[in-house]
């Protein structure tokens, strides 16, 4: 046989060409499909850290708020009491198109928040009236758990915050015999509750 000579016919090099080409093809094909699901993953993994991460910064917002209430609670219960009714002032709600979350899950600083909150008597009525309800909902969620501890937390809030009598947070802590850092610490507890009572599902804390 002549070097030069090929060891396939004409036809049978045909086929092994189009063997190859459909090889390539089918690798590069495959090559595109898992580059392709790397893209997927990589922007569905993008998709839920976004997702995770605005889930978050919605719930703490609401926790900050919810503090923001405690603390301002007795501010906002005198500036109802000490008003002086005003029939015209009485007819002002909600600005047209904003609803009552709109106005609880206002953003801002303490002052911003609050002055949302305080823009008219009925406006600040309707918000603690709410507030007042679900903080009667955990006191009750509170004494029938049980549990001495959260028993304990609820007591912390209502002196801390509640009650028309300021207390401190070391006169709480030697009432109930514990340490004042545990004061802070049944806030915190009971602010996480306290949150999805205040602001519903957007108040409840998820594994982020």
């Amino acid at each position: 046989m002549s070097e030069k000579e090929s060891l396939f016919t004409e036809e049978q090099q045909k086929v092994i060409k189009q063997m190859i080409a459909e090889a390539v093809a089918d690798a590069l094909d495959e090559a595109m499909a898992k580059q392709g699901e790397l893209a997927s993953q990589s922007a569905a993994k993008a998709l839920l850290l976004e997702i995770t991460r605005n889930r978050k910064e919605r719930y703490d917002k609401r926790l900050r708020n919810t503090k923001l209430l405690l603390r301002n609670y007795r501010m906002l219960k005198s500036h109802i009491a000490e008003a002086v009714y005003d029939v015209s002032r009485e007819r002002e709600t909600l600005a047209d198109g904003e609803s009552f979350y709109d106005v609880m899950n206002a953003y801002g600083n303490e002052r911003q928040y609050i002055e949302s909150i305080r823009k008219s008597v009925r406006r600040t009525r309707l918000i603690m009236t709410h507030v007042d309800a679900m903080l009667g909902v955990y006191r009750v969620y509170c004494e029938q758990s049980g549990k001495l501890e959260l028993e304990r937390r609820y007591r912390v809030v209502e002196l801390l915050y509640l009650t028309k009598e300021t207390t401190t947070p070391q006169d709480i802590a030697d009432a109930e015999h514990i340490d004042i850092r545990t004061v802070y610490r049944d806030v915190d507890a009971a602010a996480e509750v306290l949150t999805p009572l205040f602001f519903g599902v957007d108040g409840i804390k998820t594994d982020f």
